[in-house]
């Protein structure tokens, strides 16, 4: 009973971990997941991961973007500690959006493709918390990240009226 229990409930913190903090890295302002990833995470690993506090490409948007995330199911013993899990992660049909303080440059990738080692590590009531995630293998993205291009100045003609359509304007 107690291997099912501790199985299950690493899967689950490991699958949130991966998903959420993709969502934050995605749209970190007043993001909610925020508040999940504190619960779920060691302090340690949220001060070396940055999560709560790096900004990637700030002058841009996300509307949507699909997310596949593949956890194996490892079985955890009563007297384990911690355990690995290798995760495949992947970020595909992302919309991007410039917004409105957008000044040029282009688009770093937000959250890399790939294979990933998740740590989670149990403390002393029981509970699972990840503590690393460190890339094993990334993937090639499948999306295209937007590439600032500066928009070619219109040109505006003049138009000549005559004197009667100038009196009447």
């Amino acid at each position: 009973m107690l291997s099912a229990m501790n199985t299950v409930n690493a899967n689950v913190v490991v699958k949130d971990v991966m998903t959420k903090q993709t969502s934050i890295i995605l749209s970190p302002d007043e993001n909610k997941e925020i508040e999940l990833i504190q619960k779920i995470c060691t302090p340690d690993y949220i001060a070396e991961s940055g999560i709560l506090t790096e900004k990637k490409n700030p002058f841009f948007t996300i509307s949507s973007y699909q997310l596949r995330t593949d956890v194996p199911y490892n079985i955890i013993l009563p007297w384990q500690e911690s355990a690995d899990f290798i995760v495949k992660n992947k970020i595909e049909d992302v919309s991007i959006g410039y917004s409105e303080a957008y000044v040029g440059g282009e688009a770093e990738p937000y959250f890399p493709a790939g294979e990933f080692v998740v740590t989670v590590v149990k403390d002393e009531k029981g509970s699972w918390f990840v503590s690393g995630v460190s890339l094993l293998t990334s993937y090639e993205t499948e999306y295209e990240l937007p590439v600032w291009e500066e928009a070619e100045e219109e040109t505006v003609e003049e138009i000549e009226y005559t004197e009667e359509e100038e009196e009447a304007v």
